[in-house]
């Protein structure tokens, strides 16, 4: 691609982000007031022209812990189930001492590498183009 693709490019992709998110934020809104008119009369679906919208309970449910670890450790599978949070270790690798934390950071190990590409609306003049252009 040349530098005007490219820049007909970034346009476009901030013009269809910009609509995305307006498009996000009134779905939402819609969304609400469907919402709320099926709580009102106590519909479970309302139906359109293009189509129709349901509505269904769902649960979820989490463990009591204390209760799940008197049952898994008589039979030795509670070790099983534990697992290390990485959020959390990270968080609490802040509050270690310089030590402990060092040695966290050794005992990292590289199981994945990938490419972002960030957009920001923030507009800085382009680079001068390289030598020889």
């Amino acid at each position: 691609m040349k530098q005007e693709e490219i820049g007909a490019a970034l346009k476009e992709y901030f013009e269809l982000l910009k609509t995305q998110r307006a498009n996000e934020s009134r779905l939402a809104e819609l969304k609400g007031e469907i919402r709320a008119y099926m709580e009102a009369e106590g519909y479970d679906r309302v139906f359109g022209e293009d189509g129709y919208l349901s509505r269904s309970q769902q649960k979820r449910y989490q463990y009591d812990f204390a209760k799940v670890r008197g049952i898994l450790e008589p039979l030795g599978k509670w070790e099983e189930v534990l697992a290390v949070d990485e959020s959390k270790l990270r968080a609490m690798a802040k509050t270690l001492p310089p030590q402990a934390e060092e040695a966290l950071q050794e005992a990292k190990v590289l199981v994945g590498e990938y490419t972002l590409l960030v957009a920001s609306r923030k507009r800085v003049p382009p680079p001068p183009p390289p030598h020889g252009q």
